[in-house]
């Protein structure tokens, strides 16, 4: 499991602000609020499956930050499969930036298949810029 450059740092909602675009700040913000110094994914996975969207929100902006395989499958699900368009959003948003490895296909499948044209379009402008896609810019 690795660390986020924003976490290294030790004030992640400061570097993002200065080197992420605003999906970068709000996640790392409310990454930064919720894990605390605490950062260990098995208290994050079982939250995807809340009732809440706030709560699963956040789940998917802690795991943009908390680096694992086990981490980028469970985005990639949530990308794909959550009942709500600003997560599914977000998740594919988190799965890029956190470098999930099968980022380009994900963003096709979503752009084929995905009811939302919010969350079409994100992964429509995934697909468009070159491969020095800077995730958290988007």
């Amino acid at each position: 499991m690795t660390w986020c450059h924003c976490f290294a740092t030790g004030d992640p909602a400061t570097t993002c602000i200065n080197d992420c675009g605003s999906t970068g700040v709000l996640h790392a913000g409310l990454a930064e609020h919720e894990l605390g110094p605490l950062r260990d994914q098995r208290f994050i996975f079982p939250a995807l499956r809340d009732r809440s969207t706030d709560v699963r929100l956040i789940a998917v902006a802690c795991l943009a930050f908390v680096w694992s395989e086990e981490g980028h499958a469970q985005l990639r699900d949530a990308a794909l499969g959550d009942p709500d368009p600003g997560i599914r959003q977000s998740a594919l948003w988190a799965y890029g930036f956190s470098g999930g490895a099968a980022a380009r296909e994900l963003c096709d499948t979503v752009r084929a298949d995905d009811p939302s044209r919010d969350v079409r379009d994100l992964a429509n402008r995934t697909l468009v810029t070159d491969e020095t896609l800077r995730w958290w810019h988007l």
